[in-house]
């Protein structure tokens, strides 16, 4: 025999599973005499690609087949059955592949899940040159299988199993299959009809019609007739393969049935029908025309009255014509295409029904209409103006303003209309740019009122304008006034300090009224400008600033002074190559602005490092450093590095806080020594106690 094998790869099959496939067809060979004159075998492997391994002249030894199963490579991907089929009828068994004649030709099909392609058409095309076994395992589709294998009485050539370890089981039944010798594949066994293959044999059977002879291989006619007469009613003809039944000529006529025949009534005076007749099988039935029914005799028709039956199927008005009917329909409208529906005849369609404006269709009529703001004048097709107002003030809460196409209303000053179009509500004027009110606004009901805080004056425009204290006394302060925005702040001459009042002043050292003799020193003053000092309070610091810079004896050869402003960004005053009188100095510490922002004092210490101190930029290398920070707030940044770089280089470094957000790890961190380090409650503090002490420290 000549077998191919069509093995599937997929992935569902695995590499474990597809050496038991491989160790199955090993054991198939060895089952059989494996020659040229014995069984030759081809294999096909299959995922979604087609392999061929080798054709039926490939191998002609048991011990080849052995090697060239044990060679069969494993890969998954998808089940494309169908295509293996296709090529295994297209090439696999032809000459060129070592199909030999008058050879049994069987193909072995081994599947273990359902086909990602067709399967029918491409098996009946390999049914056509081989006798198919199929080989489900596992997954496999029942119906794929069935369609897969050769037909048989006893389905005998598909096989389905649970797994793959019942393979051996299996393969006795494959084995009697394959030996199984196909005579109808020769001369078609001899039947002169159909022949039938089973296990070891074959069978000869008749198409319908004819009966097998006692040769049990060719066929004859059967005379149906013969058996009750073939069922027909009169006369029974047999034909080759069949029987025709028949009437007596010109008497009868066969009957729709095809055995009964019939007397067709209607051939002889119509039936006694005065209209229609219709003949039936055994019988036959009068039928009149559209607009009559039959009488009780069954054959006469007459006239009925279809209005009386649902109106004729009319929607409005019947009309019975006798014979015949119609539809009518009422003034206003029309009958329809169907000839039975009425539909509204729309006068608005012809010169907008003499309307001015406005044409409404109604069921049977119409009516003409006016825009909002106008009404319909005594003809009833012309409109006019209607004053709204005139009827309850047209609904609005303060004033109603008629117009040409309707009407409005208006509110009041201080007021707005609401949504509603009718009723008013208070503007809060306040919300919009604050009434244009430079610090407060109140809002009224209606209207609204500019205010000043403290120490302001309200402007007819709604802007404040500071009141001057320095015009009023000199503000009470004991020497200099100087107006602020909001405030005023007192100052006094060089060389003396405000007291703790802020109004009046005394000497900078009680103790020594003589200037600071301190040796060669580069003093850098550090001030907080943030937020949270607020202008008036950097007043004070300016002055505690002039008041200890003119404490010293300034000179190239003496004091020199620095002056860095800081909030979230560093403001370098003056360097200690830019000043050395004491009227310099005071110029440059009244000049400092105030800036709000945040509070980055590390930031300002690190920019002290890395361009105050610096050589070229006025430092002196043998002057002594020093440093004095004053903040009033927590730093955003870290101080504890800088300070220490700074001391690290020799650089004296003073700490000053004031007021209860100051962190006093921050001061001590930027002091360095408790004796360094000073803090106090309020700005007022600065001029006092601190001064002096600031001063006798750096002296």
């Amino acid at each position: 025999m000549d077998l191919v094998v069509l093995l599937d790869s997929s992935s569902s099959v695995g590499a474990a599973n597809f050496q038991i496939l491989r160790e199955f067809l090993t054991n198939l060979t060895q089952n059989y005499y494996v020659g040229n004159d014995g069984m030759l075998m081809g294999l096909t492997r299959y995922n979604r690609r087609i392999n061929d391994r080798w054709d039926l002249n490939d191998f002609s030894t048991t011990a080849q087949l052995e090697q060239a199963i044990s060679n069969i490579p494993y890969n998954g991907g998808g089940t494309f059955t169908g295509a293996g089929l296709s090529f295994l009828a297209r090439e696999k068994f032809t000459a060129a592949a070592g199909r030999r004649v008058g050879v049994p030709a069987i193909a072995l099909v081994i599947t273990d899940g359902r086909a990602n392609d067709d399967v029918a058409g491409p098996a009946e095309a390999l049914h056509q040159v081989a006798t198919v076994i199929a080989l489900g395992i596992k997954g496999a589709v029942p119906a794929e299988i069935n369609t897969i294998a050769s037909p048989h009485p006893d389905n005998s050539y598909a096989h389905i199993i649970d797994d793959f370890s019942q393979l051996p089981d299996i393969f006795s039944a494959i084995s009697a299959v394959v030996c199984d010798n196909n005579e109808c594949l020769t001369d078609n066994g001899g039947c002169s009809d159909t022949c039938t293959n089973t296990d070891g044999s074959f069978v000869c059977s008749c198409n319908a019609g004819y009966q097998l002879n006692e040769d049990g291989k060719t066929c004859s006619d059967i005379d149906e007739c013969l058996n009750n007469n073939g069922g027909c009613e009169v006369l029974c003809n047999n034909t080759d393969g069949g029987y025709v039944c028949a009437c007596p000529e010109g008497q009868e006529k066969l009957a729709s049935d095809g055995k009964t025949c019939d007397v067709d009534e209607c051939s002889v005076d119509n039936g006694g029908c005065s209209h229609n007749c219709t003949n039936t099988i055994g019988s036959f039935y009068c039928s009149c025309p559209e607009g009559q029914t039959i009488v009780a005799d069954g054959v006469t028709c007459d006239d009925f009255n279809e209005c009386v039956d649902e109106n004729g199927g009319c929607s409005h008005q019947c009309v019975d014509l006798s014979p015949g009917y119609e539809c009518a329909c009422p003034a206003g409208m029309l009958l329809g295409p169907d000839m039975q529906t009425c539909v509204e005849i729309n006068e608005c369609d012809n010169n907008n029904g003499g309307c001015e404006e406005i044409c409404e269709n109604t069921p049977g009529s119409y009516n003409c209409a006016c825009p909002p703001g106008f009404g319909l004048r005594d003809d009833g097709k012309t409109c006019g103006n209607v004053d709204e107002c005139q009827d309850a003030n047209g609904g609005c809460q303060q004033t109603c303003v008629n117009t040409l196409d309707g009407y409005r209303c208006e509110c009041g000053q201080g007021l707005e209309l609401n949504a509603d179009l009718h009723t008013c509500d208070d503007i809060n004027e306040c919300l919009i740019n604050n009434g244009e009110c430079s610090h407060n606004c109140t809002n009224l009901v209606p209207g609204y009122e500019c205010s000043c805080p403290e120490r302001y004056d309200l402007l007819e425009d709604g802007s404040c304008l500071d009141i001057n204290e320095c015009e009023n006394n000199n503000g009470g302060c004991q020497y200099n006034c100087t107006n602020t925005d909001g405030s005023y702040v007192c100052s006094c001459p060089v060389g003396q300090g405000l007291h703790g009042n802020g109004r009046t002043c005394g000497h900078l050292c009680n103790f020594n009224e003589k200037p600071c003799q301190a040796p060669q020193a580069d003093v850098a003053i550090v001030v907080d400008s943030s937020s949270s000092v607020k202008y008036n309070n950097f007043q004070k610091m300016k002055s505690f600033t002039s008041s200890l810079f003119q404490s010293f004896k300034l000179g190239d050869d003496r004091v020199r002074a620095a002056l860095v402003r800081y909030n979230r960004r560093v403001d370098q005053r003056f360097g200690f190559a830019d000043t050395n009188t004491k009227e310099e100095v005071q110029d440059g510490v009244d000049a400092m602005p105030y800036r709000g922002g945040g509070t980055l004092t590390g930031q300002a210490l690190q920019h002290v490092i890395d361009n105050t101190l610096k050589t070229e930029n006025g430092a002196r290398d043998d002057a002594q450093k020093i440093v004095i920070t004053i903040t009033d707030g927590r730093s955003q940044d870290d101080v504890l590095t800088p300070s220490r770089a700074l001391r690290a280089a020799g650089v004296i470094t003073f700490g000053i806080g004031i007021g209860a957000r100051v962190l006093e790890t921050q001061i001590n961190e930027i002091g360095g020594d408790p004796s360094r380090t000073f803090s106090v409650e309020t700005f007022d503090q600065l001029s006092g106690l601190v001064l002096n002490r600031v001063r006798e420290a750096v002296c």
